[in-house]
């Protein structure tokens, strides 16, 4: 059978899509190259270019085929070249990691929904593009949604929180929704040696710097309390100028520090050295960097949301997201739950495996293409 992923948004350029994506193939490759019947499949992965391919995987084995792709996503282009480059490959099943799936692409579909923030955030403060041009823009990612759910044959969401929202704004869905979680790829650094220059003790933010992520509720409580510090490390400049801004504002820009595309090893020592991570988001898919962050012993400060309570369990102390004073009681509260945590968060990491989710995700390949 031949395997098709779009691979278009893998690489930690691409913050949480190209997690996921690198490491579903990283991990499809190696259960293939165990599996008796290795040669019965062949993964086709579609990339922008040959440095991303070799991100990827360094030695493929002879059943990945690469196709060179350099279609950005979300554009027109990608609607009018990519079916067709999608179609000369003769797939099976095409696994497109997103929701941009292509308008005229008629092949069988596997789908992957990390969430439907962008049914719910909308408006002016969701984007940097002008107010035209944005309305244009969101009416199509309407459309391309509606026509990828209707169109896949199945489609995994990582979370029983992003299954109730696909089930509340397609019902007719349900029956082809799978919940497969996400798992842990960074580990303890080796070395704690910092080769970037960080403060003696901070709290740590590690994500994308959307409105949604709520980036403003950390700075105000840095604000409320001139002893805490701030390392934000994100994979995307945008929003940045805005955050950096209210920094300003506030008068803390001494005690915040910005950190751009972190190596892996890196980052796992960031998440080390850090007093605690803090997720302060108004809504998510998954949470994975938390997950990260109890992988690497450090304790995760969370927003009272559903996601998060489904995902960390009692291995976070949860916070209101609305109120800094909320969030300056919980780091006030770690010291009496630091090791209960960490422990807590040894403990709550194991519920999640990559290589779990691509077998289940391996055999759904093979159920869809038999049916």
């Amino acid at each position: 059978m031949r395997i098709g992923i779009d691979c278009r948004l893998a690489g930690r350029q691409h913050a949480g899509i190209g997690r996921y994506t690198a490491e579903l193939v990283k991990h499809l490759v190696a259960i293939s190259q165990n599996s008796p019947n290795k040669t019965q499949v062949t993964f086709v992965l579609f990339v922008t270019n040959k440095a991303q391919a070799q991100e990827l995987l360094l030695n493929p084995p002879n059943f990945v085929e690469w196709v060179i792709a350099p279609v950005r996503h979300y554009s027109c282009k990608e609607q009018l070249i990519m079916p067709w480059i999608f179609a000369g490959q003769k797939l099976d099943l095409l696994h497109v990691p997103h929701f941009n799936l292509p308008l005229l692409y008629r092949g069988k579909v596997i789908l992957t929904i990390h969430d439907l923030l962008w049914h719910y955030q909308r408006g002016g403060k969701a984007t940097t593009l002008p107010a035209w041009q944005y309305n244009l823009k969101y009416g199509f990612y309407r459309l391309t949604v509606a026509h990828a759910i209707s169109k896949a044959l199945a489609i995994i969401v990582p979370s029983q929180k992003v299954r109730a929202e696909v089930q509340n704004f397609y019902p007719q869905t349900s029956a082809k929704i799978h919940v497969l979680s996400e798992g842990v790829s960074i580990q303890p650094p080796k070395s704690k040696q910092a080769s970037v220059n960080l403060p003696k003790d901070y709290l740590l933010y590690v994500g994308s710097l959307y409105p949604h992520k709520n980036i403003p509720l950390i700075l105000k409580t840095l604000q409320l309390n001139p002893q805490l510090q701030l390392v934000i490390v994100t994979a995307r400049s945008n929003f940045a100028l805005d955050i950096q801004n209210q920094i300003s504002l506030l008068k803390i820009k001494s005690r915040v520090w910005f950190l751009f595309n972190q190596t892996d090893e890196d980052l796992a020592m960031i998440y080390t050295k850090a007093t605690a991570l803090i997720q302060p988001s108004f809504s998510e898919g998954f949470g994975l960097t938390g997950l990260e962050a109890m992988a690497c012993g450090t304790p995760v400060l969370a927003s009272n949301i559903a996601v998060f309570r489904e995902i960390y369990g009692e291995a976070a102390l949860y916070f209101d997201p609305h109120h800094p004073k909320s969030l300056l009681d919980a780091i006030g509260r770690l010291p009496q739950h630091h090791q209960s945590l960490i422990k807590k968060g040894a403990q709550q990491i194991k519920r999640y495996s990559w290589v779990q989710m691509a077998t289940e995700i391996f055999k759904l390949y093979q159920s869809l293409v038999q049916s």
